[in-house]
């Protein structure tokens, strides 16, 4: 036998050896998988990128480093061995096997991740990861290090060896709608490689107009420069949604997210099996943070959610080694030719539940993500309306921020300037807080004539009135009365409508 295929064995043997040894050690040192997922006990040495050559060059399959690329499989294959030792303990909270096939709704279009794992792994650059979501994505009840995405993040991390970075734009209490319009104040999408949209928990309350708001974030993350890959999270579980959902009368967010995963190709991973799976077997207290009717998830949840979407994105990063396993073992191929090429714009197939179109949006907001914002809501004058910045506690990492009328009748005016843009009606929406007794308020711009609205609501979500008359682009005066103290304003959003 030839020195090099004697140590190319070895190689492989000892690093399977510490793998299985790993394992062993993590079965009788851990009664409880949901303590120990995300900090893995072996440690290898920090991988090398596959090649050192320009993204611009082709590279002979023979010249990468196979070892290393031995040593991606190996850790793949010890995840895959700790998924196993999960599975086996959750079953005592009602989560089978079955669940996990049942969460991944949606296991295709995944060519952005792909070419990005490729690109990752053959130069060894971070790897960009962007959240968009709720009050669950900001990490209330279980804190930054807790979070879901975080699991994620030190998962593929410890198997790449390379930077992961995770930027999160979620903020609690608004829908899709919101998002729509402030995407680009809450996230720097420019080199955002995976883009994560946690949605449905606040959307199933808006109901009829849930479907149509869903799709405008879908197709407008589908259009983004660079091509991130989409992947849908629909968590749901909070005790409002519970209720309905494992009752069998199931939300209008859940109808329309199954509906535009399939129309639109969008992996999806949908958390409501587990969730009735947990509330069936009784223990779904065990699950949830105590705080009021409106409980979120605690760290078993969060530690669930970060295995099976660790479990569904490293199967994407297996396929992509063992398509570069095959390469090398081509000599006629060139592993980096299909690195280079981007992944063409999608197609986006007739629309769904609404025709139109929003471009060019400004997001002037209160909210503060974990991320930041790059466009505050400022007033030009406050009179008695106070800016409150609630520190939201529990271990959320956003930052409620709002101005909230403190008498009966006064008035806030904020000063915008909108963008011209070359097509599409131009809307101003205002965005406040829903409130059960806060009396009704006035919005108008300029020198038009005040229009009424009701901000009453059921629950406590951004709920947006839009400004009456035609608005031209340019710099204007938007007025807010309120006609009792307690009417809080969140946001103001612009952009230009049209039909696809």
């Amino acid at each position: 036998m030839s020195g090099g295929k004697q140590n190319h064995r070895m190689v492989k043997y000892g690093v399977l050896c510490a793998v299985m040894f790993g394992i062993v050690v993590l079965v009788f040192t851990s009664s409880n998988a949901l303590d120990h997922l995300g900090t893995p006990m072996i440690r290898f040495e920090k991988p090398r990128p596959l090649s050192s050559v320009s993204s611009c060059e082709p590279t002979d399959p023979k010249t990468l480093d196979r070892a290393w690329l031995l040593e991606l499989v190996e850790r793949i294959r010890y995840f895959r061995e700790l998924w196993k030792i999960e599975d086996v303990e959750w079953k005592d909270f009602g989560i089978s096997t079955d669940d996990y096939f049942k969460a991944v709704a949606q296991n295709e279009s995944f060519e952005s991740l792909i070419n990005t794992f490729r690109e990752v792994l053959l130069t060894g650059r971070k790897l960009n990861i962007g959240l968009s979501g709720g009050s669950i994505s900001t990490g209330m009840c279980v804190g930054p290090a807790n979070l879901y995405i975080e699991r994620l993040k030190n998962n593929l991390q410890f198997i790449l060896g390379s930077p992961v970075v995770v930027e999160n734009g979620a903020v609690g209490s608004i829908g899709s709608f919101v998002n729509v319009y402030c995407m680009d104040s809450f996230l720097s999408l420019e080199g955002i490689d995976l883009l994560f949209w946690e949605f449905a928990v606040n959307d199933f309350a808006i109901n009829q107009t849930s479907c149509m708001e869903q799709e405008l974030f879908t197709t407008k993350a589908l259009k983004l420069q660079g091509n991130p890959q989409l992947v849908y999270i629909n968590l749901a579980f909070i005790r409002p949604w519970l209720e309905r959902e494992c009752n069998g009368n199931r939300s209008y967010a859940g109808i329309c997210s199954r509906s535009l995963m399939r129309h639109y190709r969008v992996p999806s991973m949908d958390f409501r099996s587990v969730a009735c799976s947990i509330a069936r077997k009784g223990r779904i207290e065990e699950f949830m943070c105590p705080m009021g009717p409106n409980a979120h998830p605690d760290i078993k949840f969060h530690t669930i959610v970060g295995s099976y979407l660790s479990r569904l994105i490293v199967n994407v990063l297996d396929e992509v080694v063992s398509t570069i396993q095959r390469e090398m073992e081509t000599s006629s191929s060139r592993v980096a030719e299909t690195r280079v090429a981007e992944t063409a714009v999608r197609d986006l197939p007739k629309p769904l539940f609404t025709t139109k179109r929003i471009e060019h949006c400004q997001c002037w907001s209160a909210a503060l993500p974990p991320s930041g914002n790059n466009s505050p809501l400022i007033p030009k004058e406050s009179g008695t309306w106070k800016h409150l910045i609630r520190e939201m506690g529990w271990g959320r990492m956003d930052k409620k921020h709002k101005w909230m009328s403190t008498e009966a009748n006064s008035t806030i005016v904020f000063s915008v300037t909108i963008d011209p843009f070359r097509k599409g009606a131009l809307k101003l929406y205002l965005v406040i807080n829903a409130c059960k007794d806060c009396g009704h308020g006035k919005l108008w711009i300029d020198n038009l004539q005040p229009v009424e609205f009701d901000p009453s609501g059921k629950y406590a979500i951004g709920t947006t009135f839009q400004v009456q008359g035609k608005v031209s682009p340019g710099h204007h005066f938007v007025y807010v009365q309120a006609s009792t103290p307690g009417l809080s304003v969140m946001a103001l959003l612009s952009g230009y409508e049209s039909d696809q």
